[in-house]
């Protein structure tokens, strides 16, 4: 992860936080241990295209960098007590997108987090974008809650 991109997670990151992940990945397992390391309460992990058919259709290349290749992020870290579907992260405090964003974006991530999503998220939820920005529809990258790092 770049420097910025640490910095600025680190600053959102809260003691007690619940914290939602959407994409697994080495990007998402070291924002995890981040996350677990500053005390957040739980850290829940979506990834659409753990079950896709179109996971399983992809290259070697992508499997090495996503664990292995159906989910990449392990469940069995500390902290890390859910997966689940992107409508149960609704509810977090700070969103964060991992999906690698040097490699191809599955069909089952793009334009995951829409409008209609964050709409149903506290206004006071974070969406930190550290990964593949096409994750959110076009609509959603103007949301003024959406961060990019610089």
């Amino acid at each position: 992860m770049r420097d910025s991109a640490k910095k600025l997670l680190l600053s959102h990151l809260r003691a007690g936080q619940l914290v939602g992940l959407i994409g697994a990945g080495a990007l998402c397992e070291e924002v995890r241990a981040l996350a677990v390391e500053a005390g957040a309460a739980r850290v829940l992990v979506c990834d659409p295209a753990a079950a896709s058919e179109e996971a399983a259709d992809m290259s070697g290349e992508f499997f090495a960098l996503w664990g292995n290749g159906m989910g990449g992020c392990p469940l069995t870290g500390e902290g890390l007590e859910a997966y689940l579907p992107i409508e149960s992260l609704a509810a977090v405090g700070l969103l964060v997108v991992t999906a690698p964003p040097e490699m191809p974006l599955p069909l089952a991530l793009q334009g995951v987090v829409t409008t209609a999503f964050l709409a149903r998220c506290p206004p006071t939820t974070a969406l930190l974008c550290l990964g593949h920005a096409a994750v959110l529809s076009e609509e959603a990258r103007r949301d003024p809650r959406v961060i990019h790092p610089t």
